[in-house]
């Protein structure tokens, strides 16, 4: 990772890497991109798919007085799309691929200690193009912490800073 990266950059990072070893380790075809890799503005191609592409959503900030650092609390977004056209539901394919994301995220003890918390808040196929690329919407939350003054570098277990 850049030194120019974000923290949240980081964390999108971290969790490709986590997803993609799982998935080549389970022999699972899912392609996993950050919003790093593509925007909301290129669809994944048939190639791609089933595919998701991960992002961050909304992050909240407040001084932890504890710890003397900032707390990051995030809403990141999964857009997990099967292609399959089923309107405003989400198809048996994305159930699949969002149960898999949950179970390996829940075994990954917070990114390695990257965060102090991952976990699912919901999923959703209500969005507009849900029913042309069978997309489905899974919703983390996330908190980890920063210098106060520095949103590149992440705090994480232990006080090792990355």
């Amino acid at each position: 990772m850049a030194t120019t990266d974000t923290a949240w950059t980081k964390v999108a990072a971290e969790l490709k890497t986590v997803l993609v070893a799982a998935a080549a380790a389970a022999l699972r075809d899912i392609k996993f991109f950050t919003s790093a890799d593509r925007t909301d503005m290129e669809p994944l191609t048939d190639a791609e798919i089933p595919g998701v592409i991960i992002g961050v959503a909304k992050v909240d900030f407040d001084y932890s007085e504890e710890h003397g650092q900032m707390r990051h609390t995030a809403q990141l977004i999964f857009s997990v799309q099967s292609g399959i056209e089923t309107g405003l539901s989400i198809d048996p394919s994305n159930q699949d691929i969002v149960a898999f994301i949950v179970e390996i995220l829940a075994a990954s003890d917070d990114l390695n200690g990257m965060v102090e918390f991952l976990d699912p808040v919901s999923a959703d196929a209500s969005e507009q193009a849900a029913p042309d690329i069978g997309e489905a919407l899974l919703i983390f939350e996330c908190t980890l912490y920063t210098p106060t003054n520095d949103f590149r570098t992440i705090i994480a277990r232990g006080g090792v800073h990355l």
